[in-house]
């Protein structure tokens, strides 16, 4: 069962060179995206930076309105209004890259995660730490009573998360966009807050989207995985299935980067290389956007991938993938 649908979601940014311009050119960040996401999933979104991943999920969220196309949630479309009510705002959150930032530096951690609890309105002001210490409790962060009056520099970057985590989940949501949540985070936290998120999603049924460009911690975190260029989902498919036989020759060119823990097979392994820069999301391509670095191409030139847009067809049992010559 769908919680989150996008259906040919697109959000163009105008391109303005000056004040008296008359650039009527766009940034092509998310264009035409159709993506599920499962009721109690944990979807990937990878690809690499410029690819449009933080945009959608901004756009999943309606943190950013789109240019066209619609966002269901929950079976409502919230695509059609300016303003999402707030009981829809209440039921979708979001982690971000960096804890600090997205902290308040005057507010102290009760102050913080009691905010989502006053807005819409769970709980009474003499209920409000309660409720604080026990969602630091739900977060590991014990005991409470140590945490509740510092504020956000008094913590270390996985304990500042833990805190963005607590606010997120403070008003019971169903689906939460966690945008690169551990990048920023040392090898030994980082197993940590993934580990805490796995639980939370178990206890509470939080449904996540995944954002990363890290594609070992994906792998450990998700179900399913989709993959994002120029804009576009170019393939989608469970998680093993796409690591382990996967079809659009951008996918396995990312994949092939990705370290190797064994050096034996890392020093087997086939490294694939593209060639030339990622095109402007200004003035894409025509049709395949990844034709003039795919290698299939290169070796092979076949005037589909030159002229007409691959269709994200499906391949096999979840297994989707926009490309003329996949196989």
């Amino acid at each position: 069962m769908s919680l989150v649908e996008a259906r040919g979601l697109t959000k163009h940014f105008p391109l303005r060179s000056g004040f008296f311009a008359k650039d009527r050119r766009v940034v092509r960040a998310v264009d035409g995206v159709d993506l599920t996401i499962r009721d109690g999933e944990t979807l990937g979104l990878v690809g690499e930076s410029g690819c449009g991943k933080t945009t959608l999920g901004r756009l999943l969220l309606r943190l950013t309105e789109p240019t066209s196309g619609s966002i269901i949630f929950e079976g409502t479309d919230i695509s059609g209004s300016k303003t999402i009510g707030p009981e829809i705002r209440r039921r979708m959150q979001m982690i971000f890259q960096d804890p600090m930032a997205s902290l308040n530096p005057r507010k102290t951690v009760l102050e913080i995660v009691s905010l989502p609890l006053r807005i819409h309105g769970l709980a009474e002001q003499d209920e409000l730490e309660e409720k604080v210490m026990e969602l630091l409790e739900k977060v590991e962060l014990t005991p409470p009573s140590l945490y509740v009056d510092r504020y956000p520099h008094e913590f270390s970057g996985g304990q500042r998360q833990r805190i963005v985590i607590a606010r997120a989940i403070a008003s019971g949501p169903r689906f939460i966009v966690a945008d690169e949540p551990v990048s920023s985070l040392d090898l030994s936290v980082r197993a940590q807050i993934l580990n805490l998120m796995r639980g939370l999603s178990e206890a509470l049924g939080v449904t996540y989207l995944f954002i990363s460009h890290d594609l070992s911690v994906v792998r450990s975190m998700c179900q399913r995985v989709a993959v994002m260029y120029l804009g576009k989902v170019v393939e989608l498919a469970p998680v093993e299935e796409l690591y382990g036989s996967p079809l659009h020759p951008y996918t396995k060119a990312i994949l092939s980067a990705t370290p190797v823990p064994n050096p034996h097979k890392s020093r087997s392994r086939h490294i694939v290389l593209l060639g030339g820069d990622p095109p402007s999301p200004v003035s894409p391509p025509s049709g395949c956007r990844f034709h003039p670095r795919c290698p299939f191409y290169t070796s092979q030139p076949h005037p589909r991938c030159a002229s007409q847009e691959p269709p994200l067809a499906t391949t096999g049992e979840g297994h989707l993938v926009a490309c003329h010559q996949a196989s």
